[in-house]
């Protein structure tokens, strides 16, 4: 799971929740056993090994690497892919079996009088919170589709340059928070909210890798526009969901201990309890729950996603979005989500909004219910009621089958067409509703030059860059892996 990023937990997630996303029949036995065993992962993982090398002896005489049986034809090149992906995604499933035992960072699930507010919620049922309409997690019939472009995709998914970061000045941190709604975005879903002198991020997230652990997985392809240690202080924060992208307990620990509130949603709460967070700067909201923040209406509003920091906990959690209602300024965050008709209702309810904050990125064929398109971003800006859009979750984490700078290509050439305000700030750049849009292309390098050279260059063949890229290259130059056998094959039988 930690190699293939988040992608990965959205695969073991299936293999967990559904017990028809796999037929193999070893693996689905031991997420069986996992999913009915939690509180005993850890002795029965020892037991596991020989069901591991079974398993991985089951793969190798399937593709022709184990004399096993009458062997089949010399494995193509198609095989050899095949045969390094089940073989790679059995391995990893095995070992975040281990990991959910002990990790800290992957948090607590809710006990007690948390849990029944939980189960009172209309939105649970079945033990997991459930979206407005229907929602598939992967599209049906697309797991091995879905891992090959993870480890095999040709895109460009890291920028060839340095992205451009504005770094804050501490003079203007320092100052009193601004009376007036302004936003600066800080890359991915991170973004700095100042507004009737109160300041609010969302889903802060300052460490350099997203994952259980830190020496592992989707890294940060950009520094921070300010340091962790130098922000001003922080009146709220509103979390999305309890994706590791979006969650981050070194994060959450320093503004916990600097004094800062929670907003979350249904079930966060046991994480930061679990990570040092005083109940009493925790608020666990349903959706459409409200809070008062000063002259701030804080409301969790709904959203169409799913939850989880490890294979077992699948969608304990609520996930949300988020509307801030001032005196004088409006502001929605998206989170994480798909499109539906969620945005249209929250425009009746609260909109219009002077800023939304967008996600456009982490989109893919395989989840389209969960992560909408850039093009559905736009749609969905203007279902909320308009105002100026601030497009996030992009150009941070590579988190998507999709070349680094393709949703925003895609986001821009939309809103341009359906006359949508579409602002593109750089990372520590500073938005306001109206006056001046910072609008600049950024993202196109100096050896691209304009616009639509750009465009030109996205259609260019892509040079392989994906995880596991380097080493198919290799595996793809050899036509056919041949064998000695003892045996003729014989298809007939």
């Amino acid at each position: 799971m930690l190699l293939l990023g988040p992608s990965g937990v959205e695969i073991l997630f299936a293999l967990g929740r559904r017990r028809d996303a796999i037929s193999d029949p070893i693996v689905g036995t031991l997420i069986d056993l996992a999913r009915t065993r939690p509180g005993r992962r850890r002795p029965w993982m020892l037991a596991s090994i020989p069901l591991l090398m079974a398993r991985l002896i089951m793969i190798a005489s399937r593709w022709g690497y184990w004399d096993l049986g009458p062997p089949p034809d010399p494995p193509t090149g198609d095989a050899v892919k095949r045969f390094v992906i089940e073989t790679m995604v059995t391995v990893l499933a095995f070992a975040m079996l281990g990991v959910a035992g002990g990790c800290t960072n992957m948090g607590k699930s809710a006990t007690g009088e948390r849990l029944e507010r939980m189960k009172a919620s209309p939105n649970y049922g079945d033990g997991e919170f459930v979206n407005l309409v229907p929602t598939e997690l992967l599209v049906p019939g697309t797991l091995w589709a879905n891992v090959s472009d993870r480890l095999f995709g040709d895109e460009v998914r890291h920028p060839p340059w340095s992205i451009p970061v504005i770094p804050l000045r501490s003079a203007e941190l320092n100052a009193p928070p601004s009376p007036n709604l302004r936003v600066v975005w800080m890359g991915h879903a991170t973004t700095l909210v100042e507004m009737e002198g109160t300041r609010i991020m969302t889903d802060p997230v300052f460490s350099n890798v997203v994952s259980p652990v830190s020496w592992v997985g989707p890294a940060r392809m950009h520094p921070t526009p300010v340091e962790l240690e130098a922000l001003p202080p922080i009146d709220l924060v509103v979390i999305s969901h309890d994706h590791y992208d979006h969650l981050d307990m070194t994060t959450v620990q320093h503004l916990a201990a600097r004094g800062t509130r929670f907003a979350v949603g249904l079930g966060i709460g046991a994480h930061l309890e679990s990570w040092g967070v005083p109940v009493e700067q925790i608020h666990e909201m349903d959706w459409w729950d409200t809070i008062q923040l000063g002259p701030i209406r804080v409301v969790c509003t709904p959203a169409r996603h799913y939850s989880g920091r490890g294979i077992f906990d699948s969608n304990e959690t609520l996930w949300s979005s988020w509307t801030l209602i001032g005196a004088s300024s409006r502001l929605y965050y998206s989170g994480d989500t798909g499109f539906s008709e969620h945005f249209a209702e929250i425009g009746r309810r609260y909109g219009p909004f002077d800023l939304s904050l967008v996600k456009i990125g982490a989109y893919a064929e395989y989840w389209p219910d969960i992560h909408m398109t850039p093009e559905e971003a736009v749609d969905a800006q203007i279902a909320l009621g308009g105002g100026r859009m601030v497009p996030v979750h992009w150009a941070t984490f590579n988190l998507q089958y999709a070349a680094w700078d393709e949703p925003i290509l895609r986001a821009v050439a939309d809103a341009q067409a359906k006359g949508v305000d579409i602002a593109t700030p750089k990372i520590g750049e500073w938005v306001t509703p109206s006056g001046a849009k910072t609008a600049e292309a950024w993202w196109i390098s100096p050896m691209q030059g304009d616009a639509q050279n750009a465009i030109q260059q996205a259609a260019r063949p892509p040079v392989r860059t994906g995880p596991m890229g380097r080493i198919w290259s290799i595996l793809r130059s050899v036509p056919k892996l041949s064998r000695p056998s003892k045996r003729p094959s014989d298809r007939s039988r």
